[in-house]
């Protein structure tokens, strides 16, 4: 991977932590260079006026309604846009990863546990933040490391303190610009992220609850273009046993730093804007 001066990461996020109907939620996207996006963002474009849309969104695409109103049946059109839209991905080596946490498993956590986890949308955040800037903290210190998210209000201020976390803690921070929002509709990265965090709740679902199933075409395209550019997975799927595991390494640790309970207490002040986190200059804590 070439150096470049400043590498973009745009996500979105998929499902409602507070919809108690919701199985799954959790965030995706992709990870660029500043002059790809420019180039996906033409091709993107040009795609959209030759299919006569304009814009693409998942949850309009999947049920032929919106723009897509009249494209019900038609699987020709319907996988050719599709397809068109994922070669403008592959061309740029757009780099994609993404988190989904199961809202099943992380309910039936203790009030403790679930401080100990953080919340869904939290923990999904952090790794989609942590991904490729553990991908980018190796390369040159003038590489510099953007996020942006698509425009919502409700993890606006999560975000924000996600990215004071990163800056706090880790070699990479310093080279992180404060996170930045836009409208999924006008920005074109966005809409990629989109199609990806529908593509990966869609699947985690698939092995959930019908694993006898084919994954949709959308996953393996994704997978495929992880394998390309990745030398690891870099899809995280929160299952009900790894949200327990989890908890159980946390709780073992903390009581290896006589912290126990009190890291309960540290993190909601932390979030509450009461409590500061220590200057420190960590490696990226990235499984692979």
């Amino acid at each position: 991977m070439a150096d470049y001066k400043e590498y973009i990461a745009y996500m979105d996020e998929t499902g409602h932590a507070g919809d108690d109907n919701q199985h799954f939620c959790g965030m995706a996207g992709f990870l660029a260079t500043s002059d790809s996006w420019t180039v996906l963002d033409r091709k993107w474009k040009q795609t959209l006026n030759r299919f006569r849309v304009d814009y693409m969104h998942m949850k309009e695409y999947a049920h032929s309604k919106g723009v897509f109103t009249g494209w019900k049946g038609d699987e020709s059109k319907r996988k050719a846009f599709y397809s068109e839209l994922l070669s403008h991905l592959r061309e740029i080596r757009a780099i994609p990863f993404g988190s989904i946490v199961s809202l099943d498993g992380y309910r039936k956590l203790s009030d403790e546990d679930k401080v100990l986890f953080t919340e869904p949308y939290l923990r999904s955040l952090a790794d989609c933040v942590g991904i490729p800037a553990a991908r980018l903290e190796e390369m040159s210190p003038e590489i510099k490391y953007s996020v942006v998210f698509s425009e919502q209000a409700e993890f606006r201020h999560k975000a924000s303190k996600v990215h004071e976390l990163f800056r706090a803690m880790y070699r990479i921070g310093e080279r992180m610009k404060y996170p930045s929002f836009d409208n999924m509709m006008d920005l074109v990265p966005l809409q990629a992220a989109d199609m990806i965090a529908y593509e990966l709740h869609r699947e985690f679902g698939r092995q959930v609850f019908s694993p006898e199933q084919k994954p949709r075409y959308g996953y393996p395209q994704f997978k495929r273009m992880a394998e390309r550019t990745w030398p690891w997975l870099p899809f995280y799927f929160h299952t009900e046993n790894e949200i327990n595991r989890f908890v159980s390494y946390m709780r073992r640790e903390l009581d290896k730093m006589g912290l126990g309970t009190d890291f309960s207490e540290t993190w909601r002040q932390f979030y509450a804007d009461n409590r500061e986190i220590p200057k420190l200059d960590l490696p990226l804590p990235i499984r692979r």
